[in-house]
């Protein structure tokens, strides 16, 4: 029972992951244009409050 919910566990935190790497890896593909989109969305955000 518990060697299967690690076993479990350990495909969920490396399922995450890797979906983290591959997040980072089109962050950095897209870095100009997504920090220009990230604080033109900071400000919005910003001038919602």
């Amino acid at each position: 029972m518990l060697r299967i919910r690690t076993r479990a566990l350990r495909m969920r935190v490396l399922d995450v992951l890797h979906r983290y790497s591959m997040w980072v890896l089109a962050m950095e593909d897209a870095a100009v244009p997504m920090r220009e989109v990230s604080e033109n969305a900071l400000f919005a955000k910003l001038e919602i409050f």
